[in-house]
C-alpha cells in the first residue's frame, strides 16, 4: 500500500525550489510538498505551489510529516527547528550555523519526541561527507578530517591564483552565485568552522566551540605573491583541519594553507570542495560541487528518506563545548618584499628564493612577513592524476 509523505518548506529560494523539483517516489512511499513559506507572496516564482508568509501554517500543520528549513542564520531558524521537532515532526535542515551553535540541543530534542532531525546537506552541500561518518566509518577509528569546504573562498583563491584581482574575483563569484551579498562569514572562514563543528562531532563524538576554535580566512593578496608561490610549486587553499592528538585533544583549525600544485586540493576549481579522512580502515577523499541548489537539494532528500526509518540515528548524550587546540603544522614566512632577505637565524631559507624560509622555532610575527601553515598530513604527494 502506498505511503504519502506531506513535506513543509520554511524557505523557497534556489535551494527550496530546487527541493521541490526533484520530487521523486520512494518504494512504496510517495511524497508531496503540500506548502512554502515565502517573505513575499505577489513575487513570481517558476512553480506553482501553495504558499504563506506564516510559518505557523506549516509548524501547526498535523498533515505535515517533514519541515525542511533553508532559511539560513540562527533565528528564527532554531526556533522553528525546535518548534517542528517538539511537534513529532521530522526536520531536515541545511543550516549549518544553527547545527554548529544548537546541535547538541536539537539533536538531543529530536530524540525526545522520537523524531528525526537530518542536517546532511549543512556540510560540502551534495557530497554525502555526513552520511560516510555516521553511517560507513563508525567501526574505523578517524584520525584526521580535513577539507576545503567553503566553495566561495576556494573560487576567490582559484580565481587570484589565475591572475584575478580579489574585488573582481569576487564580483564575478557574486555573478555566478558562489558569493553572497555579504561574503564575510564565507571570507573570514567562518562558515568552514562551523562545518568543521559538525565534521569533528561525527568523526570523535566531540562538539567544539566554535566562537574559540582558531580561525583565519583569506585576504586581497596582491598578484605578485601568487606569481612567488607558483614558482615555487606552492598553492593557497583555506583548509579546515581537525585531529586527535595522542592524549585525546583536538586540533583544530582553519586557515589558509599551502599545498604542493599537485595535492588535490590544489586541484579544485572554481566552489569545488574537497574532504579528506584518514582512519585506521585507510585514507578516504570526497569531492565535490560545495554549494548550490540542486547539489544541497540531493542531499536534503537523503535526509528525507532516512526520516522513514526513525528515530534519530545517532544517539546524543549531553555534550560540553570542547575547546580546540591550534594544530601543530610547519610555517613558511613570506616576506612581502621579494628582494628582501630574510633572517637566516629566525629561518631555514629557501635555496631558490631568500625572501621564504621556514620558521626554525616558536617566533614573534616580523613585520612585513606573511605566515602561512604547511600541509603535513600525510596526504601531500597525493595526485588526482
Amino acid at each position: 500500500m502506498a505511503h504519502l509523505v506531506r513535506i513543509g518548506l520554511l524557505g523557497f529560494g534556489t535551494v527550496g525550489q530546487a527541493v521541490a523539483s526533484l520530487v521523486r517516489p520512494f518504494g512504496v512511499t510517495q511524497f508531496e510538498v503540500t506548502k512554502a513559506l515565502v517573505r513575499d507572496l505577489d513575487r513570481p516564482r517558476p512553480m506553482p505551489l501553495p504558499l504563506t508568509t506564516r510559518p505557523q501554517d506549516i509548524l501547526d500543520d498535523p498533515s505535515i510529516d517533514v519541515v525542511v528549513e533553508v532559511i539560513g542564520g540562527r533565528e528564527p531558524a532554531r526556533t522553528w527547528i525546535a518548534q517542528a521537532l517538539s511537534r513529532g515532526k521530522a526536520v531536515v535542515t541545511a543550516n549549518k550555523e544553527v547545527m554548529a551553535y544548537h546541535g547538541p540541543d536539537l539533536l538531543a530534542l529530536a530524540q525526545q519526541h522520537n523524531t528525526f532531525l537530518g542536517y546532511e546537506a549543512s556540510v560540502g552541500g551534495g557530497i554525502p561527507v555526513l552520511d560516510a561518518l555516521r553511517y560507513h566509518l563508525t567501526t574505523a577509528n578517524v584520525k584526521t578530517v580535513a577539507g576545503v569546504l567553503n566553495g566561495t573562498s576556494n573560487y576567490l583563491l582559484w580565481a587570484m591564483s589565475r591572475g584575478q584581482e580579489y574585488q573582481e574575483a569576487l564580483r564575478e563569484a557574486q555573478r555566478l552565485g558562489y558569493a553572497e551579498s555579504d561574503p564575510r562569514a564565507d571570507v573570514e572562514g567562518l562558515d568552514a568552522a562551523r562545518k568543521l563543528v559538525l565534521l569533528v562531532f561525527l568523526a570523535f563524538g566531540r562538539w567544539l566551540d566554535v566562537d574559540r576554535l582558531p580561525v583565519r580566512g583569506i585576504a586581497p593578496w596582491p598578484p605578485e605573491l601568487w606569481t612567488r608561490l607558483q614558482r615555487q610549486d606552492l598553492v593557497l587553499r583555506l583548509v579546515a583541519l581537525a585531529r586527535e592528538t595522542p592524549d585525546h585533544e583536538i586540533e583544530a583549525q582553519v586557515s589558509p594553507v599551502l599545498l604542493p600544485t599537485r595535492h588535490p586540493w590544489s586541484q579544485l576549481e572554481g566552489a569545488q570542495n574537497g574532504i579528506f579522512v584518514d582512519t585506521s580502515a585507510g585514507s578516504f577523499w570526497l569531492e565535490g560541487p560545495g554549494a548550490g541548489g540542486l547539489a544541497t537539494a540531493t542531499s536534503i532528500w537523503a535526509d528525507i528518506r532516512r526520516s522513514l526509518a526513525r528515530p534519530q540515528p545517532e544517539p546524543v548524550r549531553p555534550l560540553h563545548p570542547t575547546i580546540a587546540v591550534p594544530a601543530t603544522l610547519p610555517t613558511l614566512a613570506i616576506s612581502r618584499d621579494p628582494d628582501r632577505t630574510l633572517s637566516e637565524t629566525r629561518y631555514h631559507l629557501l635555496p631558490t628564493d631568500p625572501s621564504m624560509g621556514y620558521c626554525l622555532r616558536p617566533f614573534e610575527p616580523e613585520d612585513g612577513v606573511e605566515y602561512f601553515p604547511v600541509w603535513d598530513g600525510g596526504f601531500a604527494s597525493a595526485s588526482t592524476e
